[in-house]
């Protein structure tokens, strides 16, 4: 089933994710903010998204030691930590997924 306990679950297998983030990177690396969001709203199979509302792709405030971020995979914090403000991550995997990071704060 799709919905585990009311959830929507991710439709695409890493590899196609992988593949649509590699498509995305020029677009996201030039439009800035805007367009991340605007991909996160469309395109994302994050809890995020899947919740819905404004904060479509938004984790929030990270803290720099992975384990009080319980619901962010490690290895997404550390990149997150590793990013200047305003700069587009690469591809990062985890055990949740593939993902790109903007950070904003």
């Amino acid at each position: 089933s799709q919905l585990d306990r009311g959830k929507p679950k991710a439709t695409r297998s890493m590899q196609e994710a992988e593949e649509q983030l590699l498509r995305l990177l020029p677009e996201l690396s030039m439009g800035g903010p805007s367009a991340f969001t605007s991909r996160c709203r469309t395109d994302s199979e994050c809890d995020t998204k899947m919740r819905g509302g404004d904060l479509s792709g938004d984790l929030g405030w990270l803290d720099k030691d992975p384990a009080k971020n319980r619901k962010v995979p490690a290895s997404v914090v550390r990149a997150a930590f590793m990013l200047s403000v305003g700069q587009l991550s690469d591809i990062v995997s985890s055990e949740r997924g593939v993902h790109l990071l903007l950070r904003t704060a």
